[in-house]
């Protein structure tokens, strides 16, 4: 990174460490998994199922692609939230580490979860995953959280995750790759100088979305960042790796809920009409 992006990165991320600490004492499962029928009243039972069915659900995709890690002994949950998707894959892997920049995740997440041996939880409020040694991970997976940040941070947390990967090792990482209606159009087509301007404009007269607003007031508070797939293959390929699928699914859509469901080119590109967003889960090897 250049000295401007590296400020720019840790800029972003104490912004985005503040909301999702907010977030978090808001309402920690609702900010996690948005379902508009859910707020303030996730069945902690029925949220952590999701976690169960969503990795059976990856795990059954990259079985598909022939890209299932070649061993499981450590996966990584990068965003994990109160660990309902760490605590699946500690059942599938000798160890699973969760990791999350909002530090009232990470403790609820110790508290949900401290009768398991083989996973942890680690707070990371940096622009890096120096918390994870390089090669040591057999599946790095991240869902719903890079498209909250930024790009100079998708970036480099993106890069991260294909360091970390061990040999035979994979990432399964999704991120939006395109937002349709005008705010997406807006992004593509204005000089890159007057974007963060009709940004911000636009900012100070969008209402929250029906689907993170909450019936205290207390909304949860979301940005919603693309990364195009051309600049994802061009940072997984200088960090080493390479993008061996690509799949497409509901994951950015209002009505997600945990509830991971494959869409075809078609299917996807039909359901981000009206302003909402492609949102590809890129599979990922070490070269």
């Amino acid at each position: 990174m250049s000295p401007d992006a590296d400020t720019t990165a840790r800029a972003e991320l104490a912004r985005s460490a503040r909301h999702w600490e907010t977030n978090a004492r808001t309402d920690a499962a609702f900010a996690v998994l948005s379902d508009p029928d859910r707020a303030g009243a996730w069945d902690l039972d029925a949220f952590l199922g999701t976690g169960e069915r969503e990795i059976a659900a990856v795990l059954g995709e990259l079985d598909r692609l022939d890209a299932l890690p070649a061993r499981w002994g450590q996966a990584l949950d990068f965003g994990c939230g109160l660990g309902r998707l760490t605590a699946a894959l500690a059942r599938r892997f000798d160890h699973a580490v969760g990791v999350d920049v909002s530090s009232t995740m990470v403790e609820r997440a110790r508290l949900l979860h401290d009768d398991a041996t083989n996973l942890r939880f680690v707070h990371n409020e940096r622009d890096d995953l120096d918390v994870v040694p390089t090669g040591t991970v057999d599946l790095a997976y991240s869902n719903i959280v890079l498209q909250h940040v930024g790009r100079p941070l998708q970036e480099r947390y993106l890069a991260e995750l294909v360091r970390v990967l061990a040999p035979g090792g994979v990432a399964a990482v999704q991120v939006p790759s395109w937002h349709r209606g005008p705010a997406g159009f807006a992004r593509r087509h204005l000089p890159e100088a007057v974007v963060p301007t009709a940004r911000a404009a636009a900012a100070r007269l969008r209402r929250p979305h029906a689907g993170f607003a909450r019936p205290d007031g207390d909304d949860i508070h979301m940005e919603m960042h693309c990364l195009p797939e051309g600049d994802v293959q061009a940072v997984v390929r200088r960090a080493g790796g390479r993008v061996v699928g690509i799949v497409l699914t509901n994951a950015t859509e209002p009505d997600f809920g945990g509830d991971l469901v494959v869409r075809t080119p078609d299917e996807a590109w039909a359901a981000a009409a009206g302003g909402r967003y492609l949102s590809p889960m890129y599979v990922v090897r070490r070269r």
